[in-house]
This record gives structure tokens, sequence and C-alpha cells, in this order.
């Protein structure tokens, strides 16, 4: 049987985690169930940041960096109209959240996710097309 890869956050991600925490008046528990990361983790990414040494991953343990996405939505958003609403959605709520703070930050101004992502859309009978 093969072995799952370890999760891998940039640290752009882990910086929005720790300020919900730090800024946004959410524990440690509720932060990281919202976000699917572990307590422990989360807690270390707080530490981490109060001593200035977040990171992106595999800097300093000379592990290969894994990137979440594909860089498609980096390609997509020059051709995108800010004026529009943008629904955002993945597989995993970590990927919609990169997603929807990446659309944020290039200036759009309507930008919702969508609770549950795909698999939500899916149970919930909606169509899909293939």
């Amino acid at each position: 049987m093969e072995k799952v890869p370890k999760s891998v956050f940039i640290k752009e991600f882990k910086e929005e985690a720790v300020k919900m925490v730090a800024e946004g008046g959410m524990s440690i528990p509720e932060v990281g169930r919202r976000l699917s990361i572990p307590k422990s983790t989360l807690v270390h990414w707080v530490k981490r940041s109060k001593e200035g040494k977040l990171s992106d991953p595999g800097r300093k343990q000379g592990h290969p960096v894994t990137l979440l996405g594909d860089g498609s939505l980096d390609k997509a958003i020059p051709t995108l109209d800010k004026g529009k609403t943008c629904l955002v959605y993945c597989h995993s709520d970590t990927l919609s959240i990169l997603g929807a703070r990446k659309l944020i930050d290039e200036g759009f101004n309507k930008v919702y996710r969508l609770k549950g992502n795909y698999r939500a859309w899916v149970q919930a009978g909606y169509p899909v097309e293939r």
C-alpha cells in the first residue's frame, strides 16, 4: 500500500490561518476545524509566527516544495472580468480558500466560496457536466 503524502501549505495560507486566530477572534480548535488542519499544526504555526519564523514548506528541511494547486487559476486571472461574480470551489476547503483569497488579492470584489465544495454540490443532487 502506498503512503499518503503529507499535506504541504504555503506561507500565505499559514499566515491567513494564524490571522484568523490572532485577529479574527477564533479559537485554535475552531480554525483547525474550519480549515481541516490538526490543532497541533496550528499551535505550531501560531508559535512560529510570534517568533517571526513562519516559513514556506521545505525551505529549511531540505524537502522539495510542492505548492497547492496547478497554476491554472494564475493563468486564468488575466482573462477574467473583475466586475463579475466569482464562485470558487474545489475538492477541499484549503484549495478553495486559497483560490478565493487570491482572487480578492487580485482586485475581484464579488468572490464567493461554495460551502462544502464540490462534494456538497454533488450530494445535494445538483447537475454536474462531465
